[in-house]
């Protein structure tokens, strides 16, 4: 590391070469290592300075256009009022009663693993589908059944083949809004498919009452307090979105 220091300065781009993908390997080439090393002890202090904190987020989380989720806000102001709305969904309170359902679906999952002791499996496959299953449940009080059905759910499918072109192309944000406006590619579409799913599920539960409050109870109680919730669609199905990815 101190030679690469050495010959190309404080900051140096290191890590694996991301490799094409078969599917969209015209737009991957070259995209060169993944990660940033800074050898100067002074950006800590820039980095974790808290409020005073003067760094911003990239264009990149603007990919999700015209939605815009609690991780993709780049204004500090609305990421912080936003956080706020969220945190009434995270408190010890309402963690408790996920824990409940979180159980039953380990339960399931261990009944799963019982009934294959001696075989073969794909455990990776199984804890995918917990998780998503989990998260399902968070969002929308609507379980993906998963590992009830023992299949992969369209719109995770949808979504992790979609991931496949952001993640590469994080390094020139531009193009990735080029190829969403011009969706000539299938992963392009698969990921455009899984945000109308997202939203679709949001408006869902919107209309739909829950017996147990899930993260969108708080997030959609808070727009209705406020007689805001068709100005807020598009912050919704962000929120909704950056749930549904969270399960992976």
């Amino acid at each position: 590391m101190e030679r690469l220091h050495q010959k190309y300065g404080d900051f140096v781009r290191t890590g694996e070469v991301v490799p094409p993908l078969s599917k969209i390997c015209i737009l991957t080439l070259a995209t060169g290592p993944n990660e940033l090393t800074i050898f100067d002890p002074d950006v800590l202090r820039i980095v974790n300075d808290g409020l005073k904190n003067a760094c911003t987020k990239p264009a990149w989380y603007d990919n999700l256009r015209p939605y815009t989720g609690l991780n993709t806000h780049r204004s500090k102001l609305v990421h912080k009022h936003r956080r706020r709305v969220w945190d009434h969904g995270f408190t010890t309170e309402a963690l408790e009663k996920y824990e409940i359902q979180v159980k039953s679906f380990a339960y399931q999952l261990e009944q799963i693993f019982a009934d294959k002791a001696g075989q073969k499996i794909n455990v990776n496959q199984y804890f995918y589908w917990f998780s998503f299953d989990v998260m399902g449940q968070f969002a929308f009080s609507k379980s993906f059944q998963m590992l009830n059905d023992q299949k992969w759910h369209h719109a995770v499918c949808m979504l992790r083949a979609g991931l496949e072109v952001v993640g590469p192309l994080t390094p020139v944000p531009w193009l990735v809004r080029v190829g969403f406006d011009l969706p000539l590619l299938q992963v392009v579409r698969d990921f455009q498919g899984m945000e109308a799913w997202c939203a679709a599920r949001m408006d869902e539960r919107i209309e739909r009452q829950v017996d147990q409050p899930d993260v969108s109870s708080y997030l959609i109680g808070w727009s209705a307090r406020h007689n805001r919730l068709e100005k807020d669609k598009h912050t919704l199905y962000g929120d909704a979105i950056a749930l549904v990815i969270a399960g992976r």
